[in-house]
């Protein structure tokens, strides 16, 4: 396993599966730079809330994972999430590493969609999860960013019809319809602006962008599976951007 996965494998296990805060707490920076607008920067503010939530039994289920040089992202579930007013949440955890420490993190965390609730009717959790095509990953973030670039610059007609498998694509936004004209929808109401980073591993390619529905700013993260050179499997996890967060790091 990649010493950055492992790191962040064992403080999440640390957290979420034996709240340890003492295990956990030297796995983090000192100077811990959060981006979750509602949790204040620095290490101690996630350490602090993990009393209240082992109180509550929140646990973490590992779906998918990412990791390109000092950045890892995760697909997690988090059972048992009554904190938040639902069962279950789901989340993009991306953390950078550096210098053998959980150096930064970004997020976008909501309530699971159950499959039979899906606009594509296709689990917003299920789907592939094994990473392969390790010596394509340059082409894959390549092919995923210009597709994103192209959202942002021409819309979806274009960006489909270049980088789409339009007869094999399988939506799991949980808002977004089946198939290609899924995406054209999408687009109706969803404006991406700008990419912000891409973290890559061979057939899997996360991209973390700026956009805005209407006059509400917006992060959009999305993980996208490519196969021999289009995008076939896509997963979206998209939250609101408030106008004042608890620390000045901003949403990314």
């Amino acid at each position: 396993m990649n010493a950055h996965r492992q790191l962040i494998t064992k403080m999440l296990d640390a957290l979420f599966e034996r709240y340890d805060t003492e295990e956990a707490g030297p796995m983090l920076a000192t100077d811990y730079i959060q981006h979750n607008p509602h949790l204040a920067t620095g290490s101690q503010p996630i350490l602090d809330v993990i009393p209240t939530l082992k109180d509550h039994g929140l646990k973490r289920r590992y779906l998918r994972g990412v990791c390109e040089g000092d950045m890892i992202v995760f697909h997690n579930a988090y059972e048992n999430a009554d904190l938040f007013g639902t069962s279950e949440m789901v989340s993009f955890d991306v953390f950078r590493v550096a210098d053998g420490k959980v150096a930064e993190h970004w997020d976008n965390m909501v309530a699971t969609v159950p499959a039979d609730k899906t606009s594509s009717g296709n689990s917003s959790l299920d789907g592939e999860t094994e990473i392969s095509d390790l010596d394509r990953t340059a082409d894959n973030k390549a092919i995923v960013n210009n597709y994103v670039a192209e959202l942002c610059a021409k819309g979806a007609d274009a960006a489909v019809q270049n980088f789409v498998d339009t007869k094999d694509f399988v939506q799991r936004s949980p808002s977004v319809g089946a198939g290609i004209e899924g995406i054209r929808e999408m687009l109706n109401k969803q404006r991406y602006l700008k990419p912000h980073f891409t973290i890559a591993e061979g057939n899997f390619v996360f991209v973390a962008s700026e956009g805005v529905e209407g006059d509400q700013a917006m992060a959009y993260f999305d993980l996208y599976r490519v196969q021999s050179g289009k995008i076939v499997e896509q997963w979206s996890i998209n939250d609101s951007i408030p106008d004042k967060m608890v620390h000045d790091n901003g949403k990314f």
